[in-house]
């Protein structure tokens, strides 16, 4: 598939003030459909990782500094969008033992999706508390909602809501089952409020302990 959309944008680039109207566009349809089975490949790749965290897959990592560095990436989508992304931690590192990549997508997940759900002029707040049990990651946005008949099914393979497929025609459907299934993974849960039409608050909660690695399971 990369392989391919390689060589669409490499035809584009090099003859596409050659290319009539027409057949240009035919490419840059061919080129948003490429990127959609992209992402889908890289989804259900993630989809499919399964078993314990082995030892040299868990480190202690700054939470709060990893979370930085993902909003930090998704700020220009969010000034692109006219979308007000906020965040919040506290001042000292918030530490926990857990798989750095995994995180990432859980956040990029989250956050992504609070971006391009929210209406120009909205808020999307990400927020990092810590107690002395838990570690909590909180994304509360102002965008569409989420139907009550919905939310039942929202962390589905392949789900995606009516509201959701009509705002954006992107999207596998299968972000927040990635989600769902790393924060478990990653020995935590995961909450949903939402009331259709004023946005929804993913909340992810972790205990401060280590994660499940494969020499406890033996």
């Amino acid at each position: 598939v990369s392989t391919a959309q390689s060589a669409v944008e490499a035809a584009l680039e090099l003859d596409g003030g050659g290319l009539s109207t027409q057949v240009r566009d035919l490419l840059q349809r061919g080129l948003v459909r490429l990127e959609q089975a992209n992402s889908m490949v890289r989804d259900l790749a993630d989809l499919t990782r399964g078993g314990v965290l082995r030892q040299d897959e868990i480190s202690e990592l700054d939470v709060g500094e990893l979370i930085s560095l993902v909003v930090g990436r998704l700020a220009d989508l969010a000034r692109r969008r006219g979308v007000v992304l906020t965040w919040s931690a506290p001042a000292e590192p918030v530490l926990l033992s857990t798989n750095a990549g995994m995180l990432e997508k859980i956040v990029t997940n989250l956050v992504g999706n609070g971006i391009r759900y929210t209406e120009r002029g909205r808020k999307v707040e990400v927020s990092l508390l810590q107690t002395r049990a838990e570690v909590q990651m909180v994304v509360a946005d102002e965008g569409i909602g989420i139907a009550p008949a919905d939310q039942a099914r929202i962390f589905d393979e392949f789900y995606r809501t009516p509201q959701a497929r009509e705002m954006s025609r992107l999207g596998t459907g299968l972000g927040l089952s990635i989600v769902r299934r790393f924060v478990e993974r990653l020995g935590g849960r995961i909450v949903l409020v939402s009331e259709e039409g004023r946005g929804s608050t993913f909340t992810v909660t972790w205990p401060s302990t280590r994660i499940p690695r494969e020499q406890d399971h033996e």
